[in-house]
């Protein structure tokens, strides 16, 4: 006796085939117009801290899909500085050197939602893509 099993269709999957009976839910379900819309705010921490958790600090609980810019506003506790910050991975902000004409630099988790900057800070203008709000990989039907 064969089994027979079928392949779960994911929100990637029917993004991607973009067949007209499936294809407004999938937008609905990943809302393509808050992805689109570039977000653009001021975090202001309440404690001096080296990270922002854009999924609970910001306008938008989603996390990033990608970073355009960091501008840290407001530093403090020795660590930190004002100006523009340079996105680099994890590895490379252990490394925080000079950075001409940045100030420092922050990188972005692995999840999109924690920025983690290499000194101090209490307030940071950030502009970013929001995430899609269902993972791609989420079965479609559900």
């Amino acid at each position: 006796m064969s089994v027979t099993t079928t392949a779960k269709e994911t929100v990637k999957a029917a993004l991607d085939t973009a067949t007209p009976d499936k294809l407004p839910s999938a937008l609905q379900r990943v809302k393509l117009g808050t992805m689109l819309t570039p977000v653009e705010e001021t975090i202001t921490k309440t404690v001096v801290a080296a990270t922002i958790a854009l999924d609970t600090e910001s306008s938008v609980d989603l996390g990033a899909f990608m970073i355009q810019s960091v501008r840290v506003t407001s530093a403090a506790g020795g660590t930190g500085t004002t100006g523009i910050k340079a996105l680099v991975d994890s590895a490379q902000a252990a490394a925080d050197g000079v950075w001409t004409p940045f100030t420092g630099t922050v990188s972005l988790s692995a999840d999109g939602k924690t920025l983690t900057f290499a000194g101090t800070i209490l307030a940071a203008r950030v502009r970013f893509i929001p995430l899609p709000s269902a993972a791609l990989t989420d079965d479609f039907a559900s």
